[in-house]
């Protein structure tokens, strides 16, 4: 089974191109979601993340508030690593779960969806590395849509990661999705049908 992580820095388009992915039979796993999951009262980081930040993460509905972890969080270098830390080897765990559900399966292909793939070392599990790039203007310009006067903040976590230069470098592939879903579209094609026929 082939096994594609894809990252980028935030509004670069990863789950756009997880998804074109996806529609060409893929299975898709979805670090975003899972690190959602683990947190939950219920899952394996909840309690290290409420004894490392602080009661004052925790909603009056017992959740925790994920704006308050990330602004308490991402402060400075030690917060970013500290949650990282908590986080990464749970969704690492559910991650090898699902990729051996997939191989059981019979899946030709996985593609894991995942901002931090250095930063947690689900690289370790791929055996290609795709880096979605955007232009910075195209890339704001998609955080503010989504995040409004959060924006800002969203934007200054990318600080406490592996710079972009450095994924490029360290990459199977870069997709330039500055431009329109086609553009990309065409440039996930091509490397499908080089994969595929590999």
């Amino acid at each position: 089974m082939i096994v594609i992580g894809v990252t980028g820095g935030v509004g670069t388009g990863k789950s756009t191109v997880s998804r074109m992915l996806r529609d060409r039979g893929a299975v898709l796993i979805d670090a975003d979601e899972i690190a959602h999951r683990v947190i939950l009262p219920d899952g394996p980081a909840y309690a290290g993340l409420v004894k490392a930040f602080g009661p004052g993460i925790v909603a009056p509905d017992g959740t925790i508030n994920r704006r308050e972890l990330g602004r308490r969080a991402f402060a400075d270098a030690a917060g970013a690593r500290l949650v990282e830390s908590i986080i990464h080897p749970a969704v690492i765990e559910v991650v090898r779960g699902r990729l051996a559900e997939a191989a059981a399966a019979g899946a030709g292909a996985a593609v894991i969806d995942v901002p931090l793939l250095y930063e947690s070392g689900l690289d370790q599990l791929c055996g290609q590395v795709w880096v979605v790039t955007a232009d910075p203007a195209v890339q704001r310009e998609r955080v503010s849509a989504r995040e409004g006067a959060a924006a800002g903040e969203v934007l200054a976590r990318e600080r406490w990661q592996v710079p972009m230069a450095e994924k490029t470098a360290r990459a199977d592939a870069v997709i330039d999705n500055s431009g329109d879903r086609a553009h990309t579209a065409d440039q996930v094609a091509r490397l499908v049908s080089r994969l595929w026929s590999s």
